[in-house]
């Protein structure tokens, strides 16, 4: 089964190669580049499994359930107002992306003050998101999480 996957796999990423170049010839490089980046999470081998829900029904305690860490802060009132991403990493790493570009490495301790309601109020400090790499083996193969 693996086989036909990867087979499959490799049918679709030159069938959106084409698809690329036909749309980069015909100037719509807007196209062009929505397909590039379908072909690079293909070849990245990448699956994002996003957790939506509504406020305060579990999100986050279940994303640490699934990773077997309790990385992402839990309460018993509404928490997370950022969109968090785990991603595998060899290494724990948390890293703030900001809205005007810039990046920042925090702890553990420190993620609340980015990622929560209370830490960062109304989005004050302007975070766009935030990644954290971890050696989880849930990750390992291309999976990414995303706490909304």
């Amino acid at each position: 089964m693996l086989d036909h996957y990867k087979k499959l796999r490799t049918q679709l990423i030159g069938n959106i190669e084409q698809l690329e170049k036909i749309s980069f010839g015909r100037s719509n490089t807007k196209i062009a580049d929505n397909f590039r980046e379908i072909r690079d999470k293909l070849i990245e081998n990448r699956f994002h499994l996003v957790v939506l829900g509504q406020f305060k029904r579990g999100k986050s305690t279940f994303i640490n359930s699934i990773i077997g860490d309790r990385i992402l802060p839990t309460s018993v009132v509404p928490l997370t107002s950022i969109v968090t991403m785990l991603k595998y990493g060899e290494v724990e790493k948390i890293e703030v992306i900001f809205e005007e570009g810039g990046r920042q490495v925090i702890s553990r301790d420190n993620l609340p003050d980015y990622v929560t309601e209370r830490g960062n109020p109304k989005n004050m400090k302007k975070v766009k998101h935030v990644e954290i790499a971890f050696p989880s083996a849930f990750l390992k193969d291309g999976v990414f999480i995303i706490d909304t």
